[in-house]
């Protein structure tokens, strides 16, 4: 399943060439032909046990395919997402670099790239499997999740939306006050200055380890000797703080997995110094191999281990690791850990805004939040200066209700049913069937309809008949009237070729068949609609080849050749041409596309 194929440009996939490199190419295509074929029955067979399956594919150097049995950077066909096998996983959501499901009894699954916290697991590592949301078991029962650039959405069963990872912006939607944030900032400058001094002295410490007459290898126990050598004098008393070490040494030698880190540290140091190299399970691959003159920095090495293990004990702040709800004008929790006392604020956290309202949707941007009440209205938080926030405001940290020529245009079209945002703009479907955006795309001319005011560019998509699906990517949208497709903005062919079509002016999709459309969804350069017969279609660029071999050549070391792109001619990476249909998989009930991975649950 790990398997690269290999093919030259003029195999054409109907049977063994002449030549011997194209034959075992062939022979690797047909044994891929069958791995897909076997899963197809596999998961047929479980028909009457279970109803759907998940199964991923594409970048999983973050580990957001969650494919236990497959730790390659890339995962090149549909593999089952073992751990949500026999759960009845209503809800996929797709992020840039993590992943989420609902189970039907409300229970959350994350996996992915923890930065910010977003994955809502109490730390920012990294989970490569589906991990249950501990937090939330017994607090609430979820319905969706909407997953933002570094922070995560979730909308529960009663109507409340909850909210964890980055919120520098206040796209968590807290309430936390600009001056609050404004310090989380400078603090976060402060620690990463911390941070990189204590990196300088763990990478100082260790080179001068390595210099010494007797030139033979710490020990782990001398080795955290040395780590501790740098908070305390040679004698035991303990020094007065130096470059902030002494603040940081609670924090970091405490962990756990600090000592594993810095024992890396060391052996990327001295691979630097052309003395020793890592082990093939480490998780830093080759970098730092051979001599120093291939650019190995031991102060950049040992920054990276303190930074990435800083940010997994939740120690950067701004950062909300676990679930909250949010509609509360200064969280209760929050305006502790903010310092304020109890004089300062009430001892139950009031209400305000959309904690008083039932959320029926969510969406989540790079920075910021949009959520939908039963009643059509829209509301939006966090940073934004191309008015996608529909207010006249660039920077919102409670919920707030859009305002303007956006509030008329949904109030006129019976207000909306469903919200979704991209990277620097948002679409709302109206009762109407009506589709209202606003905001912009940076290279894009605003819609010929568009009003503007206070900053805000808003318009109604025009010429279409009533709209029943919506979906966004970083710079382009993708709508259904359950029969065709249209498409808006740009994004990127699989050569890694802008295209698309001018912001606003809706083109429909050709190369469609008129099965009815079940379900579409745009991801970061690509997008896939799935027929109400089960099949899955894809165009645009999942991510590009030459990225991709970047990350294997990162991961492995491993160079590949030009000709190894048998591969990328599978569907599944991305159409050339307009929609491809995604050939040997079950019958597809849904998808998700994330920045350069899919999620589909199949039957």
């Amino acid at each position: 399943g790990n398997t690269v194929i290999s093919a030259s440009t003029s195999y054409t996939g109907k049977g063994p060439a002449k030549s011997n490199e194209s034959a075992e190419a062939w022979v690797q295509c047909e044994r891929a032909r069958v791995e897909f074929l076997q899963l197809k029955d596999s998961i047929g067979a479980r028909g009457q046990q279970r109803l759907l399956s998940v199964v991923a594919w594409g970048r999983n150097a973050e580990g957001q395919c969650g494919t236990a049995g497959n730790v390659s950077p890339l995962v090149l066909h549909p593999s089952v997402v073992a751990e949500l096998e026999g759960q009845d996983i209503v809800s996929l959501s797709a992020g840039s670099l993590n992943s989420a499901a609902v189970a039907s009894d409300g229970t959350c699954y994350t996996w992915g790239s923890g930065k910010g916290g977003k994955l809502g697991h109490g730390n920012s590592s990294d989970i490569t499997t589906a991990t249950r949301v501990e937090s939330l078991v017994g607090r609430t029962e979820l319905q969706r999740v909407a997953l933002g650039l570094n922070h995560t959405l979730f909308l529960d069963q009663s109507g409340s939306a909850w909210s964890c990872g980055d919120n520098k912006e206040g796209q968590c939607g807290f309430g936390t006050s600009l001056e609050v944030l404004a310090k989380q900032r400078r603090q976060e400058w402060n620690l990463s200055v911390q941070m990189a001094k204590f990196a300088q002295g763990i990478a100082q410490e260790y080179v001068e380890t390595l210099q010494v007459k007797d030139s033979s290898l710490p020990s782990p126990a001398q080795h955290a000797a040395a780590a501790s050598h740098l908070f305390s004098g040679s004698g035991g008393e303990t020094k007065q703080p130096s470059l902030g070490r002494q603040a940081m040494a609670p924090k970091l030698l405490d962990h756990s997995a600090q000592a594993r880190e810095l024992e890396q540290t060391r052996e990327m140091v001295a691979g630097g110094l052309g003395m020793s190299e890592l082990s093939a399970d480490s998780h830093f691959g080759n970098f730092g191999k051979g001599s120093s003159k291939q650019g190995t920095d031991p102060v950049k090495v040992a920054l990276g281990c303190v930074d990435t293990h800083s940010r997994a004990m939740g120690c950067i702040p701004g950062h909300h690791t676990t679930p909250m709800r949010m509609g509360h004008d200064e969280h209760g929790l929050l305006a502790a850990a903010h310092g304020k006392r109890d004089g300062q604020q009430e001892s139950q956290p009031e209400e305000r805004g959309i904690g008083s309202k039932r959320i029926v949707d969510i969406a989540a941007s790079n920075h910021f939040s949009m959520l939908l009440t039963d009643a059509g209205e829209v509301y939006t938080c966090g940073g934004g200066f191309n008015g996608e926030l529909g207010h006249s405001s660039s920077w919102l940290t409670s919920a707030s209700q859009v305002e303007g020529h956006v509030r008329q245009a949904l109030l006129d079209n019976g207000g909306a049913t469903a919200v979704a945002c991209g990277a620097t703009f948002s679409v709302a479907l109206t009762a109407s069937g009506r589709v209202v955006v606003w905001g912009g795309i940076a290279g894009c001319k605003p819609p010929p309809e568009a009003r503007r005011a206070g900053g805000v560019v808003v318009a109604e998509v025009m010429g279409l008949p009533p709209i029943s699906h919506i979906s966004t990517g970083h710079h382009h949208a993708i709508l259904s009237d359950g029969d065709r497709v249209w498409t808006m903005g740009t994004w990127l062919d699989k050569n890694g070729r802008r295209v698309g079509t001018e912001w606003g002016v809706p083109k429909e999709l050709e190369g469609l068949p008129r099965d009815g459309i079940r379900c579409i969804s745009a991801g970061a350069r690509a997008s896939a609609a799935v027929t109400d017969k089960g099949d899955l279609y894809m165009w645009g660029c999942l991510m590009a080849e030459d990225n991709a071999r970047a990350l294997v050549q990162q991961a492995t070391g491993v160079t590949k050749s030009a000709k190894e792109s048998a591969a990328w001619m599978w569907e599944g990476m991305g159409g050339d041409n307009g929609p491809q249909k995604i050939p040997w998989l079950p019958p597809v009930h849904s998808v998700q596309l994330g920045a350069a991975h899919v999620l589909a649950l199949v039957h």
